[in-house]
């Protein structure tokens, strides 16, 4: 290969991570139509329902915020390898679940998983393509919409069919780009490439952007470690101290307030979110 091919962009490794978000996606779109058959099974609650939904959600989200911050020292493919190995993972556990308990934990692991997806394959894409970011995301975004209508597909097709078997479908894709990401040569992290520091890029998100983050991600684990017992309380205040101390920490090594634009895309884009995975997670029950 010569010098200026070695510089293209490598369309089979941008093909891997477009199979990798419609395998993410698909895997919403399955969970979401097998959780009435779970609930007949396992005698589950609607709060269980809505217990375990959530469990493939919020780690989901914290993962994201999470491995974007430690991508560049980990790197994409190793990131890539632990996506792979969750989503595997978490559909055995599922397939053998025998009850709440396990249920929630594949939905939990399958959430660690996606996550990850989403904070290795932007970048990537981002930096295969500096110069037609936009055209190359939207693009590979397109993955989402074809996860979800493969998803439709398999609940149309196999309507009959147990839900261990729409479960297990889920390994078709996972397998596609596991195949098409191993020998794939992952780039430079294109902030490194460009010689942008750590801390120039937190300055970006600011203290008034890991504030709207940090509540959000403290509050939503201390719901969670509450109802599981693991903590005797937990307040809003208790929130409003550990976001409090992480800012701290923020303020002294950026001494930003963060990026203006950033902010604005960090409050819109919640709600946009919360109605794209809300209706992703609820639309089998609501068509019923």
């Amino acid at each position: 290969m010569s010098s200026s091919d070695s510089s293209l962009p490598d369309k089979k490794l941008f093909w891997a991570c477009f199979v990798a978000l419609v395998a993410t996606s698909f895997v919403f779109s399955v969970r979401s139509m097998v959780i009435g058959d779970w609930a007949t099974e396992f005698n589950l609650t609607e709060t269980q329902k809505g217990q375990i939904l959530g469990a493939g959600l919020w780690p989901f989200a914290i993962t994201i915020v999470l491995f974007s911050l430690i991508i560049d020292k980990i790197g994409y493919k190793r990131a890539a390898y632990f996506a792979i190995f969750c989503q595997i993972a978490s559909t055995v556990v599922i397939i053998f679940a025998n009850g709440y308990k396990m249920l929630w934990l594949g939905s939990f692991i399958v959430a660690l998983g996606n996550g990850t997806v989403e904070a290795y394959i932007n970048p990537v894409v981002a930096t295969m393509y500096k110069k037609e970011k936009t055209k190359w995301l939207n693009i590979l975004h397109a993955g989402w919409p074809l996860g979800l209508v493969l998803g439709g597909l398999v609940a149309i097709l196999l309507k009959e069919h147990s839900w261990q078997l729409k479960m297990g479908l889920l390994l078709v894709p996972i397998a596609v780009y596991t195949v098409l990401t191993i020998p794939r040569k992952f780039p430079v992290n294109e902030r490194v490439a460009a010689g942008v520091s750590y801390r120039d890029m937190l300055k970006e998100v600011g203290v008034l952007g890991f504030a709207i983050i940090s509540f959000l991600m403290f509050s939503e684990l201390g719901r969670v470690a509450l109802e599981s017992g693991w903590i005797g309380s937990w307040t809003i205040w208790h929130t409003v101290i550990v976001t409090g101390v992480v800012l701290v920490m923020v303020g002294v090594y950026t001494k930003s307030a963060g990026a203006p634009i950033f902010l604005i895309m960090l409050v819109t884009i919640g709600p946009l979110a919360t109605t794209e995975l809300g209706t992703d997670t609820w639309i089998t029950d609501l068509m019923g």
